[in-house]
């Protein structure tokens, strides 16, 4: 299960990971139906061919009756229709929760009985609907790098679901970089450790096959959106499509009065540093050089993308 942020600033969050999920679970709201940010998560969901089920939220809610479902349901369904989706993708299941109280139901309650207050009918439609990987176990490997982050040890993590074959530890592999005049290979090496989630904790294995999502080290170059292969694999998986920034933001030395007596990051070197080490970890976010000396342009979503993203990082 990956949980992804509604809003339209994180989008690229949506991108990474829409290539790694076989389906979706469209969370809305039964009291305020579909928002302006359910649109945009919708559409990716929509474009990557996935059949989202719906959920309605909160029904549990004393302003929430069954009129107000159908008329939310209503709404889902002609937001499917207006951004094109197929009539499979139109013929969605429909279920009622209490997220807050933990139970969900395949029809209409505010409270469903005790021995049903539990989230099983989310999970069997899951089950039903969501189709299995398309996995192909005898293929050379093959995996999409979706998300990356850093370990003080391990050195690059690489985060992203096997398209094919087996891959173990000690195989040796290498990164592929697609770009408008071919593939090129980016580094060679060979798999120090794999990891997969099991619930909240990161558990470590010795063989991932097709459709499962791993983490694994070894690799120093590649990076979001290249492909990690076996040996004698030339070719690149399709890269990740994102859409463009909308703003930035200059950020540089500090030079007010107040300069040096708060932070730990003072110089133009440091700040720079730190950003291109956010940008290297998130797509959706560009790093240029600035327009005065040691000053850098940071492209992004929206304001509260770079809010969260860089005012943190610091």
């Amino acid at each position: 299960m990956v949980d992804t942020p509604g809003h339209a600033d994180f989008g690229g969050e949506v991108e990474r990971v829409v290539g790694m999920v076989e389906g979706a679970v469209l969370v809305v709201d039964a009291g305020e139906g579909p928002l302006a940010q359910t649109k945009f998560v919708l559409s990716k969901a929509l474009k990557y061919g996935l059949r989202p089920i719906l959920l309605l939220n909160k029904v549990d809610r004393p302003s929430v009756s069954e009129e107000t479902c159908d008329e939310v349901e209503s709404l889902v369904f002609d937001l499917f229709a207006n951004l094109g989706a197929t009539e499979e993708q139109l013929d969605f299941p429909v279920l009622y929760a209490s997220a807050k109280e933990g139970w969900a139901s395949l029809t209409f309650t505010k409270s469903p009985p005790d021995n049903a207050k539990n989230m099983s009918s989310l999970l069997d439609s899951i089950v039903r609907h969501v189709p299995s990987p398309k996995a192909d176990l005898e293929a050379p490997f093959q995996m999409l790098v979706s998300m990356m982050e850093r370990d003080f040890y391990l050195g690059r993590i690489l985060t992203g679901r096997v398209r094919s074959g087996v891959v173990r530890v000690g195989d040796k592999v290498h990164g592929l970089r697609s770009t408008d005049d071919g593939v090129h290979k980016i580094e060679d090496g060979k798999v120090v450790k794999l990891m997969k989630k099991k619930g909240t904790n990161m558990v470590t294995v010795e063989a991932a096959g097709a459709g499962d999502i791993i983490s694994m080290a070894g690799l120093a170059a590649p990076a979001i959106g290249h492909t990690v292969a076996n040996s004698e694999i030339l070719s690149a998986l399709p890269t990740i499509e994102l859409d463009p920034p909308t703003i930035s933001m200059t950020f540089g030395v500090n030079d007010s009065p107040l300069a040096g007596r708060d932070g730990t990051h003072l110089t133009g070197a440091k700040i720079g540093n730190r950003l291109m080490a956010e940008a290297e970890t998130n797509l959706a976010i560009n790093v240029l050089p600035g327009p005065l000396s040691e000053s850098y342009e940071v492209q992004g979503r929206g304001e509260l993308q770079l809010v969260v993203s860089l005012f943190s990082y610091f």
